[in-house]
């Protein structure tokens, strides 16, 4: 029970002070590098599967109530860090100075430390409550680690780092590389998002332009035919797709006259 009770522990010290904390210490550290709107590492179909196993089992032994609070917590902190990675996002792309965009990127993360403390204290409680199903995932998690080890090119991954994500992540999804190799060397389209409502210039007019939507994984989600493009600035709304999109990232590729334009945008809802 004491090795239960110390593992518990530890798992909440890294959930309270490291899982919550990605969300500004990730940005601001790819900040640094100038690398804001580079992903983070991609998951192969088999990993995202096995993580999603786990994490449904996980899911599945706990009781209605604490299911329903991490769904919710799940979903706050998704909406923390995307607005975090929106908000530094739109500052990098601005007219500020640098000085006055590290001013601005700062306030930003600083202003996120008081919304961890309520995701802190429900998360701690949900894991006091459940201490030998987190006991198990710790060692699935810990084998699912070793294993990939083993198989990765990557570097070793950090296992209290994983769990601490792994607890408050709401679905896996892999990464499809074929799709990032298809549009890699097209032309960049830069979109503006205002509501519902894309914005973007373009340089040629196309009465049979094809509009795909796609997630930032890859997966194709709506296609728009023969579609009227106009030299110069179009606007289109996100309604044509004819689908419920999630907050997130996501792909518009247009094609037309054998040419490619791609854009990736952050759709807040």
């Amino acid at each position: 029970m004491k090795k239960i009770n110390s593992i518990i522990g530890a798992i909440i010290v890294v959930v309270l002070f490291s899982s919550v904390s990605l969300l500004a210490k990730d940005n601001k550290h790819l900040c640094e590098k100038k690398k804001c709107n580079k992903e983070g590492r991609t998951l192969s179909q088999e990993m995202a599967d096995r993580l999603n196993q786990i994490k449904n089992e996980f899911d599945s032994k706990l009781s209605e109530d604490d299911l329903n609070s991490l769904i919710k917590l799940r979903e706050l902190v998704k909406s923390q860090k995307l607005a975090i990675k929106t908000n530094i996002f739109e500052l990098r792309k601005s007219d500020l100075s640098k000085a006055e965009k590290k001013k601005r990127i700062k306030e930003v993360l600083e202003l996120n430390n008081e919304k961890r403390d309520n995701v802190k204290t429900e998360l701690k409680a949900i894991l006091e409550r459940n201490k030998e199903n987190v006991d198990v995932l710790v060692l699935k998690l810990k084998d699912l680690r070793q294993s990939s080890v083993k198989k990765s090119k990557n570097r070793k991954l950090d296992q209290k780092r994983n769990i601490a994500k792994f607890i408050l992540h709401d679905k896996f999804m892999a990464t499809d590389y074929s799709f990032k190799d298809k549009f890699k060397n097209t032309q960049k389209l830069d979109i503006i998002v205002n509501k519902d409502v894309l914005t973007f210039s373009f340089a040629d007019e196309s009465n049979i332009s094809t509009i795909t939507l796609y997630d930032l994984n890859g997966n194709k989600i709506s296609v728009l035919t023969n579609y009227n493009i106009k030299e110069g600035e179009n606007s289109i709304n996100l309604t044509k797709f004819n689908t419920n999109l999630e907050k997130g990232r996501y792909f518009l590729v247009i094609e037309n006259n054998n040419n490619i334009n791609t854009g990736k945008f952050i759709y807040l809802k």
